[in-house]
Parts: structure tokens; sequence; C-alpha cells
């Protein structure tokens, strides 16, 4: 006698993807482990999990409340991370595997309590993609206005509204992107964390490049910067 599949229960995608969001909410981030550390109280404090709080909601155990702006954003991440992968493949630009499979899930009718992991990634997905995708198109705006300024071996002082931060462990400081009130591309390593973030500062001209990882964009590259 044929054993008897049963077959996982279908539940609409977009409910699930509007849980996720009221998961988050409820949480008040993406709790990926059933703890996390006190400081206060030098412990590990147990929490339920987004895809925990996902699962019960479907199996009635535990229903969240999710309201319209749950829906609403989940309408707005499916719509922009779906676009988002169509355009980064028409430029040929790589999208990662989990974002690739997040977006196959979203283009499905319905999805199973096998996907609610996925799922509650959903708002940190979009959010961190968001902020990614902004800052991509920042950068390509800025490799047409930007130009070369200031005599190398000048100390300027100048505005940086910074775009990007990263930390490079072989030298064991950061470098720093942003660019001027003109538009004009700057680019500094630093040692000072105090130096990473938006502000205004004074540094010596130390060349000027055209940084081909920024789409070609003119950038004034400084050194000993301090705050100004």
């Amino acid at each position: 006698m044929a054993r008897r599949v049963i077959e996982p229960t279908p539940y609409p995608t977009m409910d699930m993807a509007a849980a996720s969001f009221a998961a988050y909410r409820a949480n008040g981030t993406l709790h990926k482990m059933g703890s996390v550390y006190d400081s206060d109280t030098n412990t590990l404090v147990p929490v339920t999990t987004n895809r925990v709080l996902i699962y019960n909601h479907f199996t009635g155990d535990k229903p969240l409340e999710v309201n319209n702006q749950d829906r609403e954003s989940a309408a707005a991440a499916r719509d922009f991370l779906i676009d988002y992968r169509v355009t980064a493949t028409l430029q040929e630009q790589r999208v990662g595997e989990f974002i690739q499979k997040l977006v196959e899930h979203l283009n499905q009718p319905t999805v199973t309590l096998r996907d609610c992991g996925m799922m509650a990634y959903l708002p940190d997905i979009y959010a961190k993609t968001l902020v990614k995708s902004d800052r991509a198109n920042k950068i390509q705006m800025l490799a047409y206005t930007s130009q070369h300024f200031g005599q190398v071996g000048k100390v300027l002082n100048f505005a940086l509204t910074v775009v990007d931060v990263k930390f490079v462990q072989q030298f064991n400081c950061y470098h720093v992107f942003g660019y001027d009130a003109a538009g004009n591309c700057i680019g500094y390593f630093t040692s000072k964390q105090s130096c990473t973030v938006t502000g205004s500062y004074v540094g010596k001209v130390k060349a000027h490049i055209e940084d081909n990882y920024r789409n070609g964009a003119r950038v004034t590259q400084f050194n000993y910067v301090k705050l100004g």
C-alpha cells in the first residue's frame, strides 16, 4: 500500500511577509538565536526568535498583531527587492544567494511553515539593501559631479558627508569615503574612529585619483586628517 504524503499547509506569501514585519516590530530587531546577552546582569536572557513568532502566529499558538503598516511595509519590501534583483542583473552586478532565494519566495503566491525562517529576515534584508542601494546611487551620481580640488601638499579645511566607511584589518585603520558641499569626492585613511563620521575636518591633500571601484569618480585623497 502506497504511503500517503501529507502536503504542508500553504499560506499567502504576503500574509507571512506582513507577519515578518510584525515580528520585527514586536522584538524591536531580528532575533536569530533564542537568547541575547544582557550587559547589566552579565547573563544570557532567553528571547523568542522572529522565526518562532511567525511560526506561532500561523499555528494559532500566539497570533501577532499584524497592522496595516506591516502590510504596507511588506508590499514595499517585496517590490523593492524584486526591482533590485532585476536592476542588478541587468547591470551585471552580483546579487547574494540569500536575496535571490528570498525574492523567489516573494514571487510565489504561497509559502509554508518551513519558510518562516527565511521570511523572518525580510525586514532586516530590506533595510540593509535599501541603504546599500541608496549608497550605490549616490556614488554613481558623484562619478559625474566630482572634481579634483586643492593643490597636492596643501592643508585644507573641508566639510565631509560620509558615504562609506570600511575597516581595513591589514592596516588596523578605517578608509573613509564621502563628498563635500560641492559634490567633490574625498577619501582618506584614519585610525581615529572620531574621524569616520560626517563633520568638519582639516587635512593635507595627498593625491588626485580616479577611483575605478566607484565608477571612475575623481577623488581628492587626504592624509593627516583631524577634526576641524
